[in-house]
């Protein structure tokens, strides 16, 4: 099932090398094709959606990815985990 953030939450998602995870933001007629292609691939995983519209409003129920209405916050919750190591080795 998917996850949605509020104004006061902003959760985190783990970015993995393989397969490769994408995130579309907007969900409009191009945005919806893009997500299409990233689930109909293998090698691809779709983690994130963000639209200024409610995602009941959209049309893309089908996508089991956290949805964002603030491009912002799904960047920030994207995290990649080599840059966690790197960060973790600075500190030591």
């Amino acid at each position: 099932m998917y996850s949605s953030t509020s104004p006061d939450t902003v959760s985190t998602i783990p970015v993995t090398e393989s397969p490769i995870s994408f995130a579309v933001a907007g969900c409009g007629h191009i945005g919806k094709r893009h997500a299409e292609m990233i689930t109909r691939d293998p090698g691809a995983n779709l983690v994130g959606l963000c639209d200024v519209k409610a995602r009941e409003n959209l049309g893309i129920e089908s996508y089991q990815a956290t949805f964002f209405r603030n491009l912002e916050e799904m960047l920030e919750a994207i995290r990649d985990p080599r840059q966690q190591e790197q960060h973790s080795v600075g500190k030591i």
